[in-house]
């Protein structure tokens, strides 16, 4: 039985570490991911309802700090 990709919501605007992040996902052997990236904390809070899993910068174009964590703690 095949199992559905995992749903990974990273919202991050450094695109280096997002190539890495992706890199390490790729070469995972054991799941199958599905992965949506943003640059924005106002862009991933309407994906939220679909996701597995959430990696968040907390320095964003438009939210920093615990603030950034409240929003989308609060969604």
């Amino acid at each position: 039985m095949t199992q559905a990709p995992r749903h990974i919501l990273i919202i991050d605007d450094d695109a280096p570490n997002t190539k890495a992040i992706l890199e390490i996902l790729n070469t995972s052997s054991e799941e199958s991911y599905q992965v949506d990236w943003v640059r924005r904390c106002s862009e991933g809070l309407a994906r939220l309802p679909h996701t597995d899993a959430i990696l968040l910068d907390l320095s964003l174009p438009d939210c920093r700090g615990i603030e950034t964590v409240e929003r989308v703690t609060a969604s």
